[in-house]
């Protein structure tokens, strides 16, 4: 399904299906920056910390970037204070457009079940824990909250998209979910969805 559901802004965090229990985790998006000097790249090829890129842009020109993962290593503001010059932790941009971004879809996997910690390259939709199929088309929310609005919004006589935070997501939920007939089974997948751990 293509449309403006599907490029709503993603969030900087994710509930995904952990790739090793299939139990609930958590995916956090890497954070990146260009890496400015050529004389940096060596800096964060050696810095586990982080993992360096190449790029090619539209025109054909090589650049270089640097992403770090704060799902694994916390914050960057707390965890690295040797950087060099210019690549303060409050310039590091989070990929919250990650189609767009570089390194698209990559982060971290954290699960509480079974203690699984890596990185991890984000397979859109699937990877969703609150995804949902009807009549050949995928619904997501992406996390717990957003999925309790939405089983609100599915739920409700008035559907009214006035919900702090999601009114954006919930505006753009495409027609075929909010038909009467949708509405149990949705309703149905959400609540076992959110009732499990």
């Amino acid at each position: 399904m293509t449309g403006l559901y599907e490029w709503n802004p993603v969030p900087h965090r994710l509930a995904i299906h952990c790739p090793m229990c299939r139990n609930l985790a958590e995916f956090e998006f890497a954070t990146f920056r260009r890496i400015e000097r050529r004389e940096h790249i060596a800096y964060f090829k050696a810095n586990k910390a982080f993992d360096y890129r190449q790029y090619i842009d539209g025109c054909g020109h090589k650049w270089h970037a640097a992403l770090y993962y704060p799902g694994l290593h916390g914050p960057l503001q707390s965890g690295i204070h040797d950087l060099p010059d210019g690549y303060e932790p409050q310039f590091w941009a989070q990929s919250h457009y990650w189609r767009s971004s570089p390194g698209s879809g990559m982060g971290s996997v954290r699960c509480s079940a079974c203690h699984f910690r890596s990185k991890h390259r984000l397979n859109w939709p699937d990877d969703l824990y609150f995804l949902m199929s009807y009549r050949g088309h995928n619904l997501w929310a992406y996390d717990r909250d957003s999925a309790m609005a939405l089983r609100n919004f599915i739920d409700s006589e008035t559907r009214s998209v006035h919900q702090d935070g999601y009114s954006r997501f919930l505006l753009h939920i495409p027609s075929v979910f909010k038909h009467h007939k949708a509405r149990e089974p949705l309703v149905k997948a959400l609540d076992k969805k959110l009732c499990s751990k």
